[in-house]
């Protein structure tokens, strides 16, 4: 396998090397991309894009506004080579209470962290919580191997970096199927806040599953956002969100089987300092999941005839600092992390429900080393522990990374990487727990073993004037990997281990030829297969992914018109066989006026073609909204 990656790979790189004369041909005048671009997530310290050996994303705040994205959800779903399960189209999780799951090269396990702060909980995130108006920009890190960051990095790392200072503006957003959007930032010297609320009216049939299918009622969120900045070094940052939802759950006969209320309250706080060589993050992150279920499955439509409560909790305290040495011999970055982990499960008020901690400390470090003038080598490595885990359930890795990379002149680069990844199972996953509202629980499996993984990767980059190239091709192999079966034809679920491999190819180019113009496409090509212990290799997820979209703008007009096209796709069901199930298409128009430099209107449509297309990947189909617009009036003072 290795050897037909590498030979691929060189294939690869011959054919773009074939053409680099014809893409410097480009009007060199344009600057649009600049060398000095540059990213923070890959090494944990700034470095030019170009210098940078590993597949990254820059999603620009010009590029959010651009495309008409609410929330950091929306924004990441135009990202090539990026799938998000259970949402609509537009990217927004139709119910806020599910899992807004991101997969990166066709594994389930990505890093989201904000501001350096790992956002993720029992291995959940709600993206759609982050207002677009707070984000300064996302960074997205593609492929495992990011030994920097270890668990839950085993796709990959995405890091939402929010604005230190915000404009004063109020905003009012109305559209179809009960869509609001409205929000207020002000900024006041050193305190910045912010407030948004979004809802959502009823949908019906937003998914179906053995033979039933739920329709979603109201839903709402509200999001309070402040941030502090001392001086230059330090800022203090805090988030708040409460949500609500309701879903039906009907029979194929229309009877209602289950009614289902929720809601969410999330909670983070954290303290940042940066001097440039020390950097510090102390954090709490609180995540509080609160359902109620009334069941009429054999009485007749609506008649309460059961009736559960649950409620979930997850927080973590914890806090990390680096420290970064650039002398003759290198850049040497050394650091520790330290996490506290707490899940509380209780259903029905049951006074013996039980509270589990864990403690997970890691060690982590760099050389990053000019060999000359063109090649420079980083390798990488990170320690991970648990201890005080209920049971003794405590886990050990020690996983490492080398990169290189090779300027073949100053815009253009190419480099290789190989690296191990590593995932250890959320408390959830151990001991068990409830998923979603409609009374399904996850049954414990203390045998559960952590996933771990070798990464490889051979990539090129180019900056050509007006357009910005990246090709990668990459293999990759999770042994172990963490995945939920249903048990039988119950309700119940359980998370057992896995096998993993995937194959594929990603390119992607974004031009700004001026006058107003700019266009950008990507395609993935990948064939994720997994393997347990009851079937063979099995397809999951796609294979082919095409994104595109091109921008206009001129005087006060500004318009974008994105697509997200998946295809060969296949749903992994809890037997193991797979299941074909046909390509979903994702479309996305924003148009934005402005009256002046205070007001302006946007306009945002999805699901341009009004497709009824399944997100699902692994069982239960879960369908894109109708067409549907939000129109919103935007005044800065």
């Amino acid at each position: 396998m290795m050897r037909k990656t590498v030979v691929l790979g060189l294939a690869v790189v011959q054919a773009v090397l074939g053409v680099q004369a014809v893409w410097a041909a480009e009007d060199s005048n344009l600057d649009t991309y600049t060398l000095d671009t540059v990213v923070v997530t890959a090494n944990r310290y700034e470095k030019p894009d170009v210098a940078t050996a590993a597949s990254t994303e820059i999603v620009t705040e010009k590029k959010i506004k651009d495309s008409g994205a609410t929330n950091a959800q929306e924004a990441l779903s135009k990202v090539s080579g990026m799938i998000s399960d259970s949402s609509r189209a537009g990217g927004g999780a139709v119910n806020p209470f599910s899992n807004s799951e991101v997969e990166i090269r066709g594994t389930s396990g990505t890093l989201v962290l904000v501001n350096g702060m790992p956002l993720n909980l029992g291995n959940r995130y709600q993206l759609n919580d982050i207002p677009a108006e707070n984000i300064k920009k996302i960074e997205v890190v593609k492929g495992g191997g990011a030994v920097l960051y270890g668990s839950e990095a085993i796709g990959g790392v995405i890091n939402i970096i929010t604005k230190d200072k915000r404009e004063n503006t109020v905003k009012v957003g109305f559209g179809n199927h009960g869509r609001q959007n409205h929000g207020v930032t002000v900024q006041a010297g050193k305190l910045g806040v912010g407030y948004d609320y979004t809802k959502w009216g009823s949908l019906d049939r937003t998914s179906d599953y053995n033979g039933k299918y739920n329709n979603t009622g109201n839903s709402e969120n509200n999001s309070f956002n402040a941030n502090y900045r001392f001086d230059d070094k330090w800022a203090v940052n805090l988030s708040h969100n409460e949500g609500r939802s309701s879903v039906g759950y009907f029979s194929v006969a229309d009877v209602l089987l289950q009614n289902s209320n929720s809601k969410t309250r999330e909670d983070y706080a954290q303290l940042l300092y940066n001097d440039g060589s020390l950097r510090g993050n102390i954090y709490y992150n609180y995540a509080n999941i609160n359902r109620d279920a009334f069941g009429s499955a054999t009485s007749g439509i609506n008649k309460k005839t059961t009736w559960s409560n649950t409620e979930e909790k997850n927080s973590v305290l914890g806090g990390e600092l680096q420290k970064l040495w650039d002398v003759k011999a290198g850049k040497f970055l050394l650091g520790g992390d330290f996490k506290r982990e707490f899940f509380n499960y209780n259903k029905d008020s049951d006074a013996n429900s039980e509270d589990y901690y864990r403690h997970i400390f890691s060690i982590f470090g760099s050389w990053d080393k000019d060999l000359d003038a063109k090649n420079n080598l980083t390798l990488s490595t990170r320690g991970t522990w648990t201890a005080a885990s209920p049971n003794s359930d405590n886990f050990y890795n020690m996983s490492s990374q080398v990169q290189y990379l090779h300027k073949l002149d100053e815009s253009q680069s190419l480099y290789a990487s190989a690296g191990q990844s590593f995932k250890m199972p959320t408390f959830k996953q151990i001991y068990g727990g409830s998923i979603g509202g409609s009374g399904t629980s996850i049954e414990a499996n203390p045998d559960i073993k952590p996933q771990t993984g070798v990464h490889y990767e051979l990539g090129w980059k180019k900056i050509a004037g007006s357009h910005n190239w990246k090709a990668a091709l990459f293999n990759e192999y999770i042994e172990d990997n963490i995945s939920a079966y249903t048990i039988g034809k119950t309700n119940s679920y359980q998370y057992n281990n896995e096998d993993l491999r995937n194959t594929g190819i990603e390119f992607s180019c974004a031009i700004d030829k001026g006058e107003g113009w700019n266009y950008n496409y990507g395609l993935t090509y990948q064939n994720p297969e997994v393997r347990s212990k009851s079937f063979d290799w099995e397809h999951k997820y796609g294979k082919v992914q095409l994104t595109g979209g091109v921008g206009y703008a001129k005087d006060k007009w500004r318009a974008s018109l994105q697509a997200n096209y998946l295809a060969d796709r296949y749903m992994l069901l809890s037997s193991g066989a797979h299941e074909a199930t046909k390509p979903y298409l994702l479309t996305s128009l924003n148009v934005t006026y402005a009256m002046d430099k205070r007001q302006e209107f946007n306009l945002t449509v999805d699901n341009l073609l009004d497709r009824e297309d399944n997100m699902g990947h692994t069982g239960t189909y879960y369908y894109t909204a109708p067409v549907n617009f939000l129109l919103s009036y935007k005044y800065k003072f």
